[in-house]
């Protein structure tokens, strides 16, 4: 489990742990920077805009945009969350 220290604010950023990482990124869907996560803490497949419910996979990418024939020209592939640093470390390491 990934959690963010007792007094990092919940909001303007989202952990996301898979196998491989641990990433961060600043929470605001590239839509309308509504929140993609509202929750302190929890577990998700998807990071999921509740304003348009653009969707996010946990390596930021944009997955799903409902109703993209909408949006003429859109570039999915440039519209990922925008990462945060994020540094892990092991218990008693120096």
């Amino acid at each position: 489990m990934i959690t963010a220290p007792s007094n990092a604010p919940v909001h303007p950023s989202c952990w996301c742990a898979a196998r491989t990482a641990v990433r961060a990124f600043y929470n605001s869907c590239r839509h309308r920077g509504a929140p993609v996560v509202r929750e302190a803490c929890g577990t998700s497949k998807r990071l999921t805009c509740q304003y348009h419910s653009w969707s996010y996979g946990l390596d930021g990418e944009l997955r799903a945009v409902p109703d993209e024939r909408s949006f003429s020209g859109l570039d999915t592939d440039s519209l990922g969350l925008v990462p945060v640093r994020c540094e892990t470390g092991r218990a008693g390491s120096s």
